[in-house]
């Protein structure tokens, strides 16, 4: 037991440390965050502040106020496990404190004692009665002279049987729990208190090994984080680009399409204004051959004027046609210059974009390399600083695990002398007779009560008495008034058991003689055994 103390005491002692020396390096990661943040600022020397740049110092902020949560949630446990573990402590010591008063205490002994001879008198009573109801079976079954005795003689036979049956099954039950009730009692506490220990020790060691692996996880999250912004931000990188080239693309093939569109339509409306001049000279052939046949008659004079007519007007249609073709070969000739023009000033601007854009580039790419390269430092210095405090905590913690030896060693050498004192003086305090109390109770209600008319008169106190159930505690009214009416002179009534008779057959009659024969030749004496 005291070195289960010991190594309790130890136990928490480490876990302690353990703890002090988690926060001290949380604290000590901030305070390099905010350094490191102040020496990139300083080193970079930037006037203004860009969007990106507030954007991680927002992150970095964040992070910092996540990191004083964890400290705080860290610290919270602590306290919380210190308390449970306090209150697991105090468990485990009442746990062998009743387990040592239990079983020496010299009470409880002989109600156990007595409850064990109960037990014992209860299945010899049954037996005695099992023996006495064969014979009382013998005896009818010798009386039975007609059908209807041996039917009557056959049913009791049966009923007995199952009787028998039960009250055996009962009978060995109970004779066997009370054989062993002390033996169990001793290996249950023995197996609770070693089942105990070991589920401490188990939590301990489990929650010394999470919280390193939490720690570890801790640190290789944080390098993965920053592996994992450095691979995105430069995937960014390279998918603007791509974007920016198929933008480009697209735009030339715009171009390119409202170049060939233009050319398409004025195709179309070529092929049209040509058509359009078919169709007016058809028509007007055929009406000049339907006013020459219908002019036959007109004079010469007239006819010749008529063709005259006809020729200048087609000569002036000729040079208005002239004019407008020659005016759209112009327009046409102005709008494709327009859109090389606009074309040769796309490009420009496209390339001084792009130039800007490839200086950008390289300065982000020199920056987020810069970042990574004092990160790397700074994890390689807090490495080292963090081996050197291990190393002084592990020095520390040796010292004062020898003096924490001594202490114990000489709490140890108090704890027996106090025992000592105790045993020889055989005094309890107040916990161990509320224990020794709490015990007895729990025997007479889960064993007392079942061989309670088996028990001697004495071997229970009024105060055990009143805890039983309430139909023991009118058995026992009704025992103490009967006791009064006895001593007064008045007697009990006695009762008459009247069986019915069922007529049975042959067969039955058989049978039950066979069954009566052999419990003969099997029970020999009062103890089936």
């Amino acid at each position: 037991m005291q070195d289960y103390y010991t190594r309790e005491q130890t136990n928490e002692y480490k876990r302690q440390e353990l703890q002090r020396f988690a926060n001290q390096h949380v604290v000590g990661k901030d305070q390099e965050a905010k350094e490191s943040t102040v020496h990139m600022r300083q080193k970079q020397n930037i006037a203004l502040i860009t969007g990106d740049e507030e954007r991680i110092y927002q992150d970095h902020l964040k992070k910092i106020e996540r990191e004083k949560e964890v400290q705080l949630r860290n610290q919270k446990e602590a306290e919380e496990n210190d308390f449970f573990h306090k209150q697991e402590v105090e468990r485990v010591r009442l746990a062998a404190k009743r387990q040592i008063v239990t079983q020496n205490c010299q009470e409880l002994k002989d109600l156990r004692r007595a409850i064990v001879n109960a037990e014992a008198s209860k299945a010899n009573h049954e037996t005695i009665q099992i023996h006495k109801d064969q014979i009382q079976v013998e005896r009818e079954v010798e009386k039975v002279q007609t059908l209807e005795d041996l039917k009557l003689a056959a049913e009791i036979e049966r009923q007995l049987k199952i009787k028998e049956i039960a009250r055996a099954e009962k009978m060995h039950e109970e004779l066997y729990n009370g054989m062993l009730f002390d033996a169990a009692e001793k290996q249950r506490l023995a197996d609770e208190f070693r089942q105990e220990e070991l589920n401490l020790e188990k939590k301990m060691v489990s929650e010394a090994i999470a919280e390193a692996m939490a720690f570890r996880q801790q640190q290789i999250d944080q390098y993965n984080t920053k592996v994992v912004k450095a691979t995105t931000e430069r995937r960014e990188f390279e998918q603007q680009r791509q974007q920016l080239k198929a933008n480009q693309l697209k735009l030339e093939q715009e171009e390119l399409y409202r170049i060939n569109q233009y050319q398409k339509e004025q195709d179309q409306r070529d092929k049209k204004r040509k058509e359009m001049q078919q169709f007016r000279q058809l028509a007007f052939d055929d009406l000049l051959n339907k006013i020459a046949t219908q002019l036959k008659q007109r004079e010469d004079k007239i006819n010749k004027m008529q063709a005259l007519r006809i020729e200048i007007q087609e000569f002036l249609e000729g040079e208005k046609l002239k004019e407008r073709e020659a005016a759209e070969l112009m327009q046409r000739a102005r709008i494709q210059q327009d859109l090389i023009q606009a074309m040769h000033n796309q490009q420009a601007e496209r390339a001084g974009k792009e130039a800007e854009y490839r200086e950008y580039e390289e300065f982000h790419k020199n920056q987020v390399i810069a970042a990574y390269r004092h990160s790397q430092e700074l994890e390689a210095k807090a490495e080292r600083e963090r081996r050197q405090m291990v190393a002084d905590y592990r020095e520390q913690m040796d010292k004062q695990l020898e003096l924490q030896r001594e202490q114990r060693m000489q709490e140890e050498a108090e704890i027996r002398l106090f025992e000592k004192k105790m045993a020889s003086e055989g005094e309890l305090d107040d916990e161990a007779k509320q224990m020794i109390a709490d015990e007895r109770a729990r025997i007479i209600r889960e064993c007392a009560t079942k061989v309670f008319d088996y028990m001697n008169q004495g071997q229970l106190t009024e105060e055990d008495l009143s805890i039983m159930p309430e139909d023991i505690q009118a058995k026992i009214k009704e025992i103490r008034t009967e006791r009064k009416l006895t001593q007064a002179g008045v007697g009990a009534k006695e009762m008459q058991y009247i069986s019915s008779s069922i007529v049975p057959n042959n067969q039955k009659v058989v049978e039950t003689k066979q069954k009566v024969e052999e419990m003969k030749r099997k029970y020999d004496c009062a103890l089936p055994w």
